[in-house]
Parts: C-alpha cells; structure tokens; sequence
C-alpha cells in the first residue's frame, strides 16, 4: 500500500531537521538527495489526490510562496523547524536560469523536462548587483518521474528547467532561505543579475512613478537601470515616459559599463526561443 505524498514529506522534513539540528548546512543537499531517492516518493504520486491537497494547503503549512511568484503554482505541504516541502506546477515552458538561497534537491513526479546544469566565470563587476561573466553548460539530462537532483546553494548550482510536458510537477525538499543572501539570474549572453530585494523593490517603484508623472533620470543609478531593462524587456509599453526611461537606461548602461544590454537581452532570448523550438 503506498503511503500519502503528505505522510512522506513530513516524514522527509522531520527527518532533514535532525540531520540540519545534528550536522548543519554545509552538506545538506547531498543528504536530501538521499532520502528523497531513498522515500520512493515518485511511486506514491497520485495527481488529482495532489489537487484536492492543493485546495487544503494553508491548513497543512504556512505557504513559502503566498503570491504564487515562483511556477504556475507552488504548494507548501509540510515544513518544518529548518526545512520544507514545496511542490511546483509547470505548463510547458522554460524557467530562467537561476542559482538559489538555500540548499536541498528536487524530483521530478509528472511529466518530463530536460535540466542544464551551468557555470559561471566572473570577469568583471558592474555595480553592485551585476557582473559580467562566461556562462558555460556542464551538463544535460532527462527529470522523469523519480529522478532526483540535489541542489547546491548559491554558485554552487545554477539551472535552467526547459519543462517540455503540458503539465509537469516537481517536489523540492529545501531548507530555509539563506539569511542575507539573494538568489541570481544569468543571460546566455554572459550577465549575471542579483535577485537582491531592495533592488527589486526599488524597480518596480519606478516603473510605478512612470504612471503619476516624470522621473528623475539622473537619481537613476547604474544597477536600478540594468535591472530595469532586464525586467521590462520587450514589455510592449509604448507610453513615451517608458521608452524615455528605457533609452536613458541605455544610455546609462554604455557609457559606464561599455555593455550593450539591448543585444545581449535579444541574444539571450533568442537562444530561449531556439531551444524551445527543439522541445519535443
């Protein structure tokens, strides 16, 4: 008789927090790889016992992504003192490539995507949230349902998920965000960007400003302006206080960085297109 995904992931967390409690951080991931291969979780997997579990998620653990901003839908099913249990949703389609804040690993459960695995070079620093790098592959392989990937924290792992079914679910167990800590994003084209709060808070605050009236270009700093264009990148807004912003931006970018963020946005997303085209 298989158990229930719920009993499994809490007998996962209770099982990382005395490993974390007894051992630390530093060699989680391995350990999590470990037992989710050793719990057989995949077997156990039921997907419309999974969505009526989805439907009870707030009376099962506090949710780790309340807005719904990572997947097409993350659910927390059981968490504990360090660590936790996350499924993710996917329709068909690329993740960004990304490192992360906290160390675990993940199985695939439903359908089937195709994981590369990077490294990244840093050359140069640009401002305080950007650098200028090589991003190399290092690996591809297959997630079906029951194989499982350990996840490094930081430069240790970086990612990208090409989730190539209508609807794949992966399970992350994972510890607690890293304190201090922001998760990165990489283009093709050799740029890495921090996922830093602040930053992001402050973005967004611009682009909200852009609906009262005209902004101060000058307060707009060098990493607010790279961060701006790679949020906003072929957004469609055509309303001429964006595009002013977008072109000061750029402006910006060239003459402090010498980097032409426009091409290296286009090179990125079309190498995205061309390995979608290849999705099966």
């Amino acid at each position: 008789m298989h158990m229930n995904l719920q009993f499994i992931s809490q007998n996962l967390v209770q099982r990382g927090d005395e490993y974390i409690r007894n051992n630390g951080l530093d060699h989680f991931h391995h350990h999590a790889a470990t037992l989710l291969k050793e719990c057989r979780i995949a077997e156990s997997f039921d997907l419309e016992e999974t969505l009526k579990l989805g439907m009870r998620a707030e009376e099962l653990a506090t949710q780790n992504y309340k807005s719904f901003e990572f997947s097409d839908l993350p659910i927390t099913i059981s968490r504990g003192e360090f660590c936790f249990v996350d499924l993710y949703f996917w329709r068909r389609r690329p993740t960004t490539i990304h490192n992360h804040h906290f160390s675990g690993a993940f199985i695939g459960l439903l359908g089937k995507n195709v994981d590369l695995e990077f490294s990244f070079e840093s050359k140069r620093a640009i401002g305080k949230f950007h650098e200028w790098g090589e991003l190399k592959l290092l690996q591809e392989r297959i997630i079906s349902p029951g194989h499982v990937v350990s996840i490094a924290p930081l430069d240790g792992f970086i990612h990208q998920n090409h989730h190539q079914s209508d609807l794949t679910v992966n399970l992350c167990f994972r510890t607690l965000d890293i304190k201090n800590e922001s998760l990165s994003g990489y283009l093709y084209s050799g740029l890495r960007h921090s996922k830093d709060p602040q930053l992001m808070m402050r973005v967004e605050r611009l682009k909200r400003l852009l609906n009262f009236g005209p902004v101060d270009l000058a307060s707009v700093g060098l990493d607010e302006a790279m961060a701006f264009l790679i949020q906003n990148y072929d957004s469609g807004i055509s309303h001429p206080r964006f595009q002013e912003l977008i072109a000061s931006c750029q402006e910006k970018i060239q003459a402090e960085a010498g980097l032409n963020l426009e091409e290296l946005l286009q090179s990125h997303w079309k190498m995205i297109e061309d390995l979608e085209e290849q999705y099966e």
